[in-house]
């Protein structure tokens, strides 16, 4: 592959560009998840992160580091509401005397999936010879991702088509004041105009 070139500043911004897009997407995440359900949140934002780390490379290639800030931030953009939508999942789905050890699973496993994909992409890296094999492959990964968990993630225990009744029974009973007591419930304002 062809080796970039710039200047230390233009190379950082590309970098860290991904933050800006990133600090963004948390705010309409957390809210689409709360309106939309999980599922959709993350699966959306999955899809649109492939898409544009499936451009990044090109955008270095064909374009310039400017193109390539902005599929960076468009990246981040795309991730930002990742977590919202992991929060939603755990409050639908994991009783509250289970949250803190799950929901440190879940989160850690970021943290996880960043040690591991950065070693990896290393090793592509020096087996192929190209900088950005790593983008495709784990693009194609994404992908994969994606059609297993449109077919096996659902945002509410009362949206899953496979969960038994004993199951949603339990999730009903443990999780306490969450959306499937929450979809029951209306909430009456105050007329102000009196």
């Amino acid at each position: 592959g062809r080796r970039t070139t710039g200047t230390k500043t233009k190379k950082a911004l590309v970098l860290y560009s991904f933050f800006i897009g990133y600090v963004f997407g948390h705010l309409p995440g957390g809210w689409l998840a709360d309106k939309l359900g999980g599922r959709h949140v993350m699966g959306t934002s999955m899809l649109l992160s492939t898409v544009f780390t499936i451009l990044f490379p090109v955008s270095i290639e064909k374009g310039s580091w400017i193109g390539a800030t902005i599929t960076r931030i468009l990246m981040g953009l795309s991730q930002g509401p990742l977590f919202p939508a992991i929060s939603s999942f755990i409050q639908n789905w994991i009783p509250s005397s289970e949250r803190g050890f799950l929901g440190g699973l879940a989160f850690g496993g970021s943290n996880l999936g960043t040690l591991t994909g950065g070693l990896l992409s290393g090793i592509i890296i020096h087996r192929t010879n190209s900088w950005s094999n790593p983008f495709y492959i784990w693009a194609f990964t994404a992908i994969v991702w994606y059609a297993f968990a449109m077919l096996m993630i659902f945002s509410r225990p009362d949206t899953h088509p496979f969960i038994t009744d004993e199951e949603r029974d339990y999730l009903a009973a443990n999780i306490g004041l969450s959306t499937l007591h929450l979809m029951q419930t209306s909430i009456e304002f105050p007329d102000v105009n009196k």
